[in-house]
């Protein structure tokens, strides 16, 4: 399991449903140099690997030294990053959210650094599918990741009433991808209710689709103060990480994500998959429709 370090919550683009969003007021300073070797002694004996993530990681001044003394310990770096500002050193991995593929202005430096960055490091795209996601991006989606990824992560963007055209966008592009030999896996926890049996069991297989969350564990997201920890980036359950010396992450958050998962909106409640535990609904950061909890 990884532990995530937030950085900064500046960014140099403002994404549509950005998680990072809501946290910017509240941490409004990057996580300074002393901070940020302190983290790293507190959890070098825990984790191997590392992910830096944001906010845009790049904008945060010391990235490139963090990127080289994670490494020079021997531990597995990834890097989020929009893939607009070029990093100095290279991480394991990074991965790219994509979105800026389509824009007029940021597509010719996006593809720039894309070109940097392969061969040096390890390349997976993220593409966040919306309503917007049309069968035109599934195209360029394939012949970009065919190009320049090891692999391809994708997320259903959330908060979103559950659609099946969505599903159908997220099997097509799963499919074309897999026809390409490329590796897929659908990242968050999904309704099952936007796809058909047929297209759960190949995505199952061929995606690690899966309608339930996979917390609690010991994966660790920590937030640019160096003290104020949560389960994952976008479940906002906190804890000090001074916790962290008594108790596991997957220990100390436990009773508050089955909480969450038992409290979803009715549609949920009355569907078979749920009540199976086959499906909790999706992530637990989101609510599907927001007036319709219990």
């Amino acid at each position: 399991m990884p532990a995530y370090i937030a950085p900064t919550y500046r960014c140099n683009l403002k994404c549509e449903q950005c998680y990072s969003a809501k946290y910017a007021s509240e941490f409004p300073y990057d996580l300074d140099w002393p901070n940020f070797i302190g983290v790293c002694k507190s959890l070098m004996w825990r984790y191997n690997r590392f992910c830096i993530i944001g906010g845009e990681p790049t904008q945060w001044k010391f990235i490139n030294e963090a990127i080289l003394v994670l490494k020079n310990k021997n531990k597995y770096v990834s890097v989020f990053t929009n893939g607009i500002t070029p990093l100095g050193a290279f991480p394991n991995s990074l991965f790219i959210n994509a979105s800026s593929f389509w824009s007029d202005t940021l597509q010719s430096i996006f593809l720039k650094n894309l070109q940097k960055y392969k061969h040096k490091s390890r390349i997976v795209l993220r593409f966040n599918i919306g309503e917007e996601f049309t069968k035109l991006n599934i195209e360029d989606a394939v012949s970009l990741a065919c190009k320049y990824a090891n692999s391809v992560s994708l997320s259903c963007r959330f908060p979103a009433k559950p659609m099946p055209n969505i599903g159908n966008i997220i099997y097509e592009l799963v499919t074309k991808l897999a026809s390409k030999s490329i590796t897929t896996r659908i990242s968050r926890a999904t309704p099952l209710c936007i796809f058909n049996s047929e297209q759960i069991k190949i995505l199952v297989k061929t995606s690690r689709l899966k309608g339930h969350c996979s917390l609690p564990s010991n994966s660790l997201y920590i937030h640019p103060d160096g003290r104020t920890i949560q389960p994952c980036p976008e479940l906002d359950i906190r804890a000090d990480i001074k916790t962290l010396d008594n108790l596991s992450p997957k220990t100390f958050f436990r009773k508050d994500i089955e909480l969450k998962k038992r409290k979803r909106i009715s549609s949920c409640l009355s569907c078979n998959l749920f009540k199976h535990g086959h499906c909790c609904g999706g992530c637990l950061a989101y609510d599907l429709i927001s007036d319709d909890i219990e």
